[in-house]
């Protein structure tokens, strides 16, 4: 690789004998059930009947399959119901409301009828447990897809144009789209249009005129779940020109030298711009004639910057955005692209920026936007980098009073994507130097995920003349000029930048998941909040490649495909930190991994778990040093912190001064899955642990007890 580092981490490979298998217990289990009465088998029945008869009252429904659905009572875990409801009544789940009601549906009178024969007779001891754990049976009535549909509905209130683009999310049927197509044309719909690439629901837009009475018949259709405002894809820039360039600000390319390299999606960079002697390629999607490429360029210039020069990276440039006379994508274009592009380039290509953001607020759950940059990271091996979105009018409130005008915006929601936040590069009367921007929104985001991840500088403002005044960044302009602008769209580029760079460096190591797990493993600490800075500020991808003293760190790659858990080779405890018998100080870990994941089941949005524990073995009998509730940033209340147990980024650490009866640690991997996702995935992931205390030998020390260690460790830029 040609970098010598100081003190370099070190990288344990995967190998197929980490793989364990969950030993067979032997021992019958018996039903669990939840110490309530079961649910009446009657009341079961006659809720089923109701709505199934609802729906068929409308002739538009006639002949389709109608959607029930069940509820846990609260408490009641869906592991603990096992779905011996589902499995005795042959019911197959089509998706979820929240996290305690389940969707499945009823296709006719004869599949009624047997469901409710089924329900009312059969004497199975596992079905009358699992009657214990549900509250209600019945059907998906309206007034609670109106419920999903509240934003949507609020905003419909004050709206006084005739006429919208609405989006419908509806089930999976085999002709769902054929159908409902064919009722949105019978209200007078035009511009129908059914959404690409989503495997597990079916999304459909269209344009209605005088909407608002129609609303009541579209939540009628048996078929439509939810209504909801598609984003608009846009850009915010507040442009401003200094003095021209000297060409030689921007780096000249070594022959036969490799870069790492980043895909810029945006609005373009111009074609006479310094910066595309780094270019590698170009995708153009606009019109020459609607080309306006200020942002476009800004974007790129910011994800080349290098001290007081640019290079040293190549990009792609992906045009997608139009300027102001153009007309932006919609989201089912930007798919299209996305799915064009990315596999043409994944394997040279891993860091991709997208600072494009949206006018839609990111809500609870994940929107059909970050969905599909999930899908596409999971799918192409790639990780998107994003801004947290800019809020307007300017944050004046406390950061100390969390309000919700300022949440980010969608995609930035995205589970498996990096977000970015803005903070100052500089002290002002306004904002502090690494106080959060004045415009850079914050999160939490979905099941309460950390959102933003990582900040880095995108300007800030001062008080002038009664008035707040960008102070910005700079960059080059579509002009070759020294340019300035404020916005998380141009902290993001930064980031994937160094995200590119990470990636290089890390040679057999390599991966996104361990890009991913670095980059949060090595922020400054300080300045996180996990609200509005994340996990902070990141190190260079130099210092992110080596550590001091008084820490070893390791890296470990691998995917989880079977078997219970995964468990590594183990690792030696660094001499410094046993203290008669005793293990002291800090260890960390950074867990990143890409699950598959549902948009139907919204409330149980990752279909797989992967879970991180450091521990050792006395008289056989596992003790785990590191677990669930050392993870920072984890939410206090019982139901957030459940969801924030299911997310692909983990982040444990602990203070310890704990006897330790091993002088060798091991790394254990645990896997779970939701019950409804029946298929065998694979997936990758990446940990990277850290041993600190104070001691300025616990790195030699332990460097030498590594040399000995070559089958299953390798130092990392040597």
């Amino acid at each position: 690789m040609g970098n010598i580092f100081k003190n370099p981490i070190l990288f344990m490979e995967f190998s197929e004998n980490f793989v364990k298998t969950r030993p067979a217990s032997g021992v019958p289990l018996k039903p669990r059930t939840s110490g309530h009465p079961p649910l009446s088998r009657g009341t079961i029945v006659r809720m089923m009947e109701e709505g199934f008869g609802f729906y068929r009252n409308f002739e538009y429904n006639r002949g389709l399959p109608v959607v029930e659905k069940f509820v846990l009572r609260e408490n009641s875990l869906a592991k603990s119901l096992r779905y011996s409801f589902l499995e005795t009544a042959k019911i197959s789940l089509i998706g979820s409301v929240g996290q305690s009601g389940f969707l499945f549906p009823v296709a006719d009178d004869s599949e009624l009828s047997r469901i409710c024969t089924v329900l009312r007779f059969s004497r199975s001891k596992s079905l009358e447990a699992s009657l214990t754990h549900i509250e209600s049976i019945g059907g998906f009535y309206p007034n609670e897809k109106l419920e999903l549909s509240r934003s949507f509905v609020q905003k419909a209130v004050f709206d006084k144009s005739p006429g919208r683009l609405i989006r419908l999310r509806c089930f999976p049927f085999h002709d769902t789209a054929e159908k409902v197509a064919c009722f949105l044309n019978n209200l007078g719909a035009s511009s129908v249009r059914v959404h690409p690439f989503v495997t597990d629901s079916v999304f459909i837009e269209a344009y209605l005129s005088d909407y608002k009475p129609k609303l009541t018949a579209i939540l009628n259709h048996s078929y439509i779940s939810e209504v909801s405002e598609p984003e608009t894809v846009e850009i915010t820039e507040h442009y401003l020109r200094h003095e021209d360039l000297f060409a030689d600000c921007v780096m000249e390319k070594s022959a036969g030298t490799a870069y790492p390299a980043v895909g810029i999606i945006d609005s373009g960079v111009a074609e006479n711009s310094f910066l595309r002697r780094w270019e590698t390629g170009r995708e153009l999607f606009v019109e020459p004639a609607f080309l306006d490429t200020a942002h476009g360029t800004f974007v790129t210039g910011r994800a080349l910057a290098s001290g007081e020069c640019f290079g040293g990276t190549e990009f792609l440039d992906v045009t997608v955005m139009p300027g102001r006379a153009g007309t932006p994508p919609d989201l089912a274009r930007l798919a299209e692209i996305l799915r064009i592009v990315i596999p043409k380039y994944r394997n040279k290509i891993k860091i991709w920026n997208l600072s494009l953001g949206t006018n839609i607020r990111a809500g609870e759950n994940i929107s059909l936007f970050a969905y599909l940059l999930d899908c596409i990271q999971r799918e192409q091996d790639v990780l998107f980098v994003l801004p947290a979105g800019n809020c307007f009018p300017l944050r004046t409130w406390s950061t100390d009073e969390l309000q919700t005008d300022d949440l980010i915006t969608v995609p930035a929601e995205s589970l498996l994507a990096l977000t970015i936040g803005s903070v100052s590069h500089m002290d002002t009367n306004l904002t502090p130097l690494h106080s959060p921007s004045l415009f850079t929104r914050r999160g939490r985001g979905a099941f309460s995920s950390v959102k933003p991840e990582l900040v880095y500088y995108g300007g800030t403002h001062e008080l002038k003349f009664g008035r707040s005044i960008p102070k910005g960044v700079f960059s080059i302009g579509k002009n070759n000029e020294i340019a300035e602008d404020t916005g998380t769209s141009h902290a993001a580029p930064v980031i994937a930048g160094i995200a590119a760079k990470l990636y290089q460096l890390l040679g057999r190591a390599a991966s996104v998941d361990a890009v991913k797990a670095l980059i949060i493993h090595k922020a400054y600490g300080g300045f996180g909040d996990g609200i509005y800075t994340g996990w902070g500020l990141p190190e260079t991808p130099e210092e992110m490649m080596r550590t001091d003293d008084g820490t070893i760190t390791i890296i470990h790659t691998g995917t989880y495909e079977k078997g219970s858990h995964i468990e590594t080779q183990p690792v030696p405890v660094p001499p410094e930190m046993m203290l008669n018998g005793r293990l002291t100080g800090t260890v960390r870990i950074t867990l990143s991994y890409r699950p598959p994941v549902s948009i139907s089941f919204s409330g149980y949005y990752t279909c797989m778990n992967l879970r991180a524990s450091l521990g050792f073995y006395k008289n056989g009998r596992w003790t785990g040093l590191i677990t669930d509730k050392d993870m920072k940033f984890a939410p206090e209340e019982a139901k957030s912190r459940a969801d924030f147990l299911w997310l692909p980024l983990k982040d444990y650490q602990a203070e310890l001064n704990t006897a330790c009866a091993s002088d060798k640690l091991f790394l254990r991997i645990s896997a779970s899955r939701r019950d409804f996702w029946k298929e065998t995935s694979a997936v990758p992931y990446a940990a990277v642990i850290s041993f600190i205390c104070g001691s300025k030998q616990n790195y030699p020390r332990f460097k030498k007890i590594m040399e000995e260690n070559t089958d299953d460790f390798s130092f990392l830029g040597i």
